[in-house]
């Protein structure tokens, strides 16, 4: 019943603390320029964000995956088949999880969409017929 507050939480989490992530990083990539620091020193920051930014960016990809994944479960509808190589799944350069690629994440979610669609044109025909 919760699952979905729960994962709304869980994400808002993730992307606020990239937003913090960028802000911090912004704000220190400023004061390194105005301090003018040298350029491999405002290069290390910038390489530093994007590494910390890659970790948060496979936790939101992990955690998007998880919930169509049930969702697909849910509904029936058949999960993207798992390969290695050239397929549905990828994996994190940055922790070595694996994910839907967004091709996939889009293919399930409309997959998902027209499931729930058909099932709820099945329950308003049943109610239409039920009423009349």
């Amino acid at each position: 019943m919760f699952d979905g507050v729960r994962y709304s939480w869980r994400l808002h989490k993730l992307h606020r603390e990239r937003n913090t992530l960028r802000a911090e990083y912004r704000a220190a990539s400023e004061a390194a320029q105005a301090a003018q620091k040298s350029q491999l020193e405002i290069d290390r920051l910038f390489f530093e964000e994007r590494m910390k930014l890659q970790v948060v960016d496979a936790k939101i990809n992990e955690l998007l995956s998880e919930r169509l994944i049930t969702a697909a479960d849910r509904y029936l509808v058949p999960r993207p088949e798992f390969k290695s190589e050239g397929g549905a799944w990828i994996k994190t350069s940055v922790e070595g999880r694996w994910h839907l690629t967004i091709e996939a994440m889009a293919e399930l979610r409309s997959a998902i969409r027209r499931e729930r669609k058909e099932r709820w044109e099945n329950s308003r025909t049943w109610l239409a017929a039920w009423t009349d």
